[in-house]
């Protein structure tokens, strides 16, 4: 598996000792990325009102083996991977709000589904579930019901 950025936003209230800061998995759609100078924290504004109240926030770009796919098993692998970094090198709750918007909410249920276990609550805005993969640019959009 190839690597792919990630942001983590961190709210002003987060500490290292403590209590476990809460944190928000947001999946961005096919029309946003995130990357170290452009962090658009899933590109959806009640991301930033999550961090704004207290939450951290973690996003993954995508993955490389088929373009930036959204919502693929690499896509998923890439942000639990993120995720368990996260966790273990900062003080952040295990337990995750998910959300996200477009290609981001499919990329959310799909996430739900394999993550089950630390998944506390969902958000899931406008998902794109179209039930055949296609390819548009640079991304692969795996169907809502191909096998992962």
């Amino acid at each position: 598996m190839r690597e792919c950025e990630c942001v983590l936003t961190l709210p002003d209230s987060y500490t290292q000792n403590g209590d476990p800061t809460p944190l928000i998995m947001s999946f961005h759609g096919s029309g946003s990325r995130v990357c170290e100078n452009e962090n658009l924290i899933g590109g959806l504004v009640y991301t930033t009102q999550c961090v704004d109240a207290g939450f951290a926030s973690l996003d993954v770009n995508g993955s490389e083996p088929h373009g930036r796919t959204i919502g693929c098993l690499e896509h998923l692998m890439a942000a639990y991977r993120a995720y368990r970094y996260a966790t273990k090198k900062f003080n952040l709750e295990r337990q995750v709000l998910v959300c996200g918007g477009s290609m981001g909410g499919q990329t959310s249920i799909n996430f739900i589904n394999m993550f089950p276990n630390i998944v506390t609550a969902a958000g899931i805005f406008y998902p794109r579930l179209n039930m055949d993969a296609f390819d548009a640019g640079d991304y692969h959009h795996i169907g809502s019901f191909d096998k992962l």
